[in-house]
């Protein structure tokens, strides 16, 4: 006798005048999934240094609460209108990735897998071996293979935009936000997660 494990999936679509972004969670079991996960739309409270800016950004703050073990979670955002893979510029604290995008640049952040280690205390992988922040040509991944019963899990990504590449680096200043920072950025709006049908 052998056992199937059938990943179960949700998507939320996010939608703005400057990108389309496609986020999606994964585990072996969408209940505790479903009823476990949190998403939120933030105004991020952005730090540039002096002459510095960008045209438009947004912030994305994920939290799980899990009521039973979970295992094998993955998340995704990504961005759905990519023309080319993104160019990994990560920094000390930071995994980021910019995409050229109509003539400007487009940025993703979140904090590094360090950071996210650190701030939770039930969660302890050997970063050397497994790290659990995925470059994608699209945009970025988190996988943790288990989370326990009665965690918290809290992350979160920063979306830098300017229509213009000057060559400044505004973006990655942008996206470089840390999470207290963020879980006190307003929420914009509530992003619901829906099971594919």
């Amino acid at each position: 006798m052998h056992t199937v494990i059938r990943m179960k999936s949700m998507f939320a679509t996010i939608e703005t005048d400057f990108v389309s972004l496609t986020a999606s969670a994964t585990s072996d079991d969408s209940d505790a999934l479903l009823h476990s996960l949190a998403m939120h739309q933030v105004n991020p409270q952005i730090a540039l240094p002096r002459k510095l800016s960008v045209d438009a950004a947004l912030g994305l703050v994920v939290e799980l609460k899990s009521k039973a073990r979970i295992q094998n979670f993955s998340f995704t955002l990504r961005l759905d209108n990519s023309c080319k893979p993104g160019s990994p510029e990560s920094g000390q604290g930071l995994d980021a990735q910019n995409w050229g995008h109509c003539g400007g640049t487009l940025m993703i952040g979140t904090e590094d897998g360090e950071l996210l280690r650190d701030r939770h205390s039930w969660y302890e992988p050997d970063l050397t071996s497994y790290y659990p922040i995925v470059y994608l040509p699209d945009g970025f991944g988190l996988s943790i293979h288990r989370i326990p019963p009665h965690a918290e899990l809290s992350f979160h990504f920063v979306v830098a935009h300017c229509h213009r590449d000057l060559g400044d680096d505004a973006t990655w200043f942008a996206v470089d936000v840390p999470h207290a920072t963020m879980i006190d950025s307003p929420i914009v709006s509530r992003i619901l997660f829906q099971c594919p049908s």
